[in-house]
C-alpha cells in the first residue's frame, strides 16, 4: 500500500522516474538500489523503508543533524498516528514520509450492520491502536 501511493503521487506531481540498477528488497526493511539520479551521471546507492533501515544503511552519508532530524520527525508522525517511510542516498538527499492509516469510508456501516444482525464485533489491525480507534 505505501509503495502504491508513493508511486501514484509520483505520477500526480510528474515526477520522472530514474534508471536503477542492482535492486535489492529486504523483505518488513525497505529497498535499495544504485540510481542514475542526474542523466549521464554517476550512479549513487538509494534506499527507501523503514527509518531503522536508512540508519543501518546510510552510514556516513547522512550526517548527525539529518539523522536527528530524521529521528524527530518520524517520531512525532508516529505519535499522531501515522505511518512514515524515508529516503536517503549516498550524496546526503533525505526525505521523510508521512501516510496516514484512515479506515474505508463504509467499514463503520459494515460493523454496525454486524451488531445489528446480532453478531459480536471487533477489529484485528496491524496497524497502530490509535489509527484502529
Amino acid at each position: 500500500p505505501i509503495a502504491s501511493a508513493v508511486l501514484a503521487e509520483a505520477e500526480r506531481a510528474q515526477i520522472e522516474a530514474v534508471a536503477v540498477s542492482d535492486f535489492k528488497s529486504v523483505a518488513g526493511q525497505g529497498l535499495e538500489a544504485f540510481a542514475e539520479l542526474e542523466l549521464g551521471s554517476a550512479l549513487v546507492g538509494v534506499r527507501f523503508g523503514r527509518v531503522s533501515f536508512l540508519r543501518a544503511r546510510s552510514t556516513g552519508s547522512l550526517s548527525t543533524k539529518q539523522l536527528a532530524w530524521l529521528d524527530a520527525r518520524s517520531e512525532l508522525a508516529t505519535e499522531n498516528g501515522e505511518s512514515v517511510a524515508a529516503y536517503a542516498s549516498d550524496r546526503g538527499d533525505l526525505a521523510l514520509f508521512r501516510f496516514v492509516d484512515e479506515p474505508r469510508e463504509d467499514a463503520r456501516f459494515a460493523m454496525d450492520s454486524f451488531k445489528q444482525l446480532g453478531f459480536e464485533t471487533g477489529v484485528l489491525t496491524g496497524d497502530r491502536l490509535l489509527n484502529a480507534k
